[in-house]
């Protein structure tokens, strides 16, 4: 088994990467996801491959076009609490306006899940809230100034 954290394997992926992003279609994604978080966050979850993703702030919909590129056979439910400055719509992700804590996720198989989670919410709440509805495997991408 690959070490996800091999510089080898990390350095080889970079090409990958940005053979994939050059494609991307949100150009200006001022205010979300950047190239240096959305490599990262692409090898995470290519390396990881989760059978679902939680994604709670969307935005204009790049860091959902990058988890799709990144495991395509993901079932991705994004989470927003506006969706007005949404650029990109993956026809395969499940919207839904409001916090994802107003979700039923019974229904859901968490066993291989990931949030990615990009809402400007308490990090710390944010983990509990997680924990609390059974995903333990979580990529923050926030790092808007306080």
């Amino acid at each position: 088994m690959l070490d996800m954290f091999d510089r080898d394997v990390m350095r080889n992926s970079i090409d990958e990467f940005f053979s994939i992003y050059a494609n991307r279609p949100v150009r200006d994604n001022s205010g979300g996801i950047q190239v240096n978080h959305a490599w990262a966050t692409w090898f995470i979850v290519s390396f990881l491959k989760p059978s679902l993703i939680v994604e709670s702030g969307v935005w204009k919909g790049l860091s959902t076009w990058i988890l799709r590129q990144a495991s395509p056979d993901a079932t991705i439910l994004s989470f927003d609490i506006d969706f007005r400055n949404l650029v990109f719509k993956d026809p395969n992700a499940i919207y839904h306006q409001g916090d994802l804590c107003e979700f039923d996720f019974s229904k859901w198989n968490l066993d291989n899940s990931l949030a990615f989670v990009d809402d400007h919410q308490n990090a710390l709440k944010r983990i509990k809230d997680l924990k609390y509805i059974g995903i333990n495997r979580i990529i923050f991408e926030d790092n808007f100034p306080i």
